[in-house]
This record gives C-alpha cells, sequence and structure tokens, in this order.
C-alpha cells in the first residue's frame, strides 16, 4: 500500500525533515532521467503517471506497457519453467488470455493459474489513477491490484464459456473450502471476499479462472486440497 501524508509546517524545518529533502534531491536527477525516457517512450502524460507511482509499481507497468507493445508476452509451453518461481498475476482486461504473469523481468499470459503462498496486493495510487482515467497504460489505467505468490501451475485449457468445472465451494467431508474473491476498485480498497465482504490480504492457495469470479482462495485444511480442485490444478498426488 502507499500511504500519502500532506504535512504543513511553519517555522525552521526539523532534522528529519532536512535529512528527508537530502535524500529526495540526490534523487531527483535520476528521476528526471527516466521521466525524459518515459516521455519519449509513452508521451508525457504517462510519464508524469509512472512518476507518481511507487517505484517498483511504476516499474511494473513500465515493463508491462513496454512487453505489450513489443508483442513480448510468453506463452505455455514456454513458461513452463516459471513453475515454482515467485510472480504476480493480474488481469488482462481482453480477449486472448484472461491474465498476465510477471515473472523476473519477463511476462507471459496464460487463461488458468495456480498460486500458493498467496498475497493479495492492492496499490491506492494505481487505483486512483485507473478510477479518474489518468494511468499510464495505453488505456489510461494501471496495474494496481495483483496477486504474488509461488506459480504451481498454469493451463490455458480452461473453457471460458462456463461450461467447465469450478472449485467445489466445500468438499464432501467439509473440511475444505474454496471461497470467491472479489476486487472492484470502484467499490473496494483491497481484494474482498465474495461471500462476507471481509479483506482477503493473503492465503495459501489460489486458483486464478476465467469466469463471473476469478479468483477463489483455499480455505481450511491444506492437506484436503487435492479433492475438488479444478481439473487443470490435478498434477501429482
Amino acid at each position: 500500500m502507499i500511504l500519502q501524508t500532506l504535512t504543513g509546517h511553519v517555522g525552521p524545518a526539523p532534522e528529519s525533515f532536512v535529512l528527508h529533502d537530502d535524500l529526495e534531491s540526490r534523487a531527483t536527477p535520476l528521476r528526471q532521467v527516466q521521466f525524459v525516457r518515459d516521455c519519449a517512450a509513452f508521451g508525457c502524460e504517462s510519464a508524469e503517471a509512472l512518476q507518481q507511482l511507487s517505484p517498483d509499481v511504476a516499474s511494473l507497468n513500465r515493463r508491462y506497457r513496454l512487453a505489450v507493445e513489443s508483442r513480448d508476452l510468453r506463452r505455455l509451453p514456454e513458461i513452463s519453467a516459471w513453475r515454482g518461481r515467485t510472480a504476480r498475476v493480474f488481469l488482462r482486461h481482453d480477449a486472448v488470455f484472461v491474465f498476465a504473469i510477471a515473472c523476473g523481468t519477463e511476462f507471459g499470459m496464460t487463461n488458468s493459474v495456480e498460486l500458493r503462498d498467496v498475497r493479495f496486493e492492492v496499490d491506492l495510487v494505481g487505483r486512483a489513477q485507473t478510477l479518474e482515467h489518468r494511468g499510464p497504460l495505453a488505456g489510461q489505467t494501471a496495474v494496481h491490484a495483483c496477486l504474488s505468490g509461488i506459480l504451481a501451475d498454469m493451463s490455458d485449457e480452461w473453457e471460458r464459456d462456463g461450461q467447465s468445472e469450478l472449485p467445489h465451494p466445500v468438499n464432501s467431508d467439509g473440511t475444505v473450502e474454496w471461497r470467491p474473491v472479489l476486487y472492484r476498485p470502484t467499490e473496494h480498497q483491497t481484494f474482498v471476499d465474495a461471500l462476507d465482504q471481509e479483506p482477503v490480504v493473503c492465503a495459501s492457495c489460489v486458483l486464478m479462472i476465467p469466469g463471473p469470479v476469478k479468483v477463489w482462495r483455499l480455505a481450511g485444511i491444506e492437506t484436503a486440497s487435492r479433492q475438488g480442485r479444478p481439473k487443470f490444478c490435478g498434477g501429482g498426488a
């Protein structure tokens, strides 16, 4: 999350403020160089939007836009080697593939993803840019909501017509529950449980699939997770 603070001050600045200003002045030339590069690559409005984001989120948006414009998003089976690596996954908003995957410096795309040891991340500055149509991407949005975790599985075979098997809400033994998760930037500042609207920040296992509800998190006993899972996650005992 990004917290922004507006502080009014009268009189001499405290020592901590002076130190902060000194560090900021050292970083300014590098920021200016990056701004000039972004202006040349994307236009000055997008460059200004990138400047407003945290360095990590700005880098993700910058690299993703470059990958999209250069058509350099990898696909299965090439990205099969990414299994077991830490990645960020987010919605693509197009009719080709449902999800984008950021793994290291590369990007991929696929229809279904399983993640382990997951954190649900929403950047508030990127959210505001998206709602106000002033983000750095071509559609004036920003990548600001994603799931970060270990890639356990991926597939392009999941049907997009609603006919594929969905996670069962509760297994037959009642020990494991797949709970739907939503994020709507117009309504939420975090991912929320679709059933009780409580914020969701982490999960041991998440399935990301096409359909009206695209994110399902595992709740309950982890050892029972293979029962009731969608078919594409069935590799392994």
